[in-house]
């Protein structure tokens, strides 16, 4: 957006003319509580001052932040506070320490930075996770051999009971609740050999698998985007050219046939895309 002037108090019309929305989606960011109580008119127009038409770029640019749940949305929401409220100061010519005078927006910029740092944090995870799956797909085990299962363990697991786990010992290994366990083999994720009594078996195939979707669902993968990356691996898909960074950054055609596509379907880019749009934001903030 070109950069331009305020002089004067602005119609919620105008504003969302110059962002590209809806009047009605400034509407809701006052509802929201992302915008302060925009002054009416005497007729109850509302009129927008410079600082709520800065605060209103900024909340509009933050939205993608938004969809990307649990701590980098919990950031994203304080950062929108603090602009709040470093907006609501500014407008009413409010100085609450030395360094506002020459920085009003000095608490919103930290929690930007605060917020940048996060994103990179799990930036690193999320490629830290697609190392420690390129390392599975290589055949290395974290697991001592005694565990590791072979083609006829399953029929014969009540003779060897010392290397095979029941599900209670593969939560216990993994720091996994039993139930994650099962629902995890529900969506897809593995598939646990069963000893005659029906039991689900661990050995090291399974312990190291489960370790791999913890690892990757703590970076923030969604269960859509690990299905895709397993499948690559388990049927040898990729290409002497491809990656696993590219199988994690490119959904399927039949996962955009019936969803849309969400942040953590395609961590890297998406997350790479955030930092990017943080610099985006603090620009507005000078």
């Amino acid at each position: 957006m070109s950069e331009r002037t305020w002089d004067k108090t602005v119609t919620t019309g105008a504003v969302a003319a110059i962002l590209g929305v809806h009047p009605n989606t400034l509407r809701w960011y006052e509802e929201a509580g992302y915008l302060p109580s925009v002054p009416r008119t005497p007729k109850g127009y509302r009129q927008f001052s410079p600082e709520l038409v800065r605060l209103a770029q900024v909340v509009r640019e933050s939205q993608p932040l938004l969809r990307i749940y649990g701590p980098i949305r919990r950031a994203t929401f304080s950062f929108l506070q603090a602009c709040r409220e470093d907006c609501v100061a500014t407008d009413a010519g409010i100085t609450r320490d030395a360094d506002r005078c020459t920085d009003p927006y000095l608490a919103s910029r930290e929690r930007l930075n605060a917020l940048t740092r996060l994103l990179e944090d799990e930036h690193r995870l999320a490629l830290d996770a697609l190392a420690a799956l390129d390392r599975f797909r290589n055949g290395e085990m974290t697991e001592p051999n005694e565990y590791r299962i072979h083609a006829n363990d399953a029929a014969h697991a009540h003779s060897r009971p010392g290397r095979l786990r029941y599900i209670g010992a593969a939560a216990g290994r993994t720091g996994l609740s039993r139930d994650r366990i099962i629902n995890w083999e529900r969506d897809g994720l593995f598939r646990c050999p069963r000893s005659n009594a029906g039991y689900r078996l661990f050995g090291i195939e399974e312990i190291d698998r489960l370790l791999i979707i913890r690892s990757c669902r703590t970076a923030g993968y969604s269960i859509t985007a690990i299905r895709r990356l397993l499948r690559a691996i388990d049927f040898d898909l990729l290409s002497s050219e491809e990656s696993l960074r590219t199988i994690a950054d490119t959904p399927a055609p039949h996962e955009t046939e019936l969803f849309p596509v969400f942040p953590t379907d395609t961590l890297p880019v998406t997350l790479e895309e955030m930092i990017v749009l943080t610099s985006r934001l603090r620009g507005l903030l000078r």
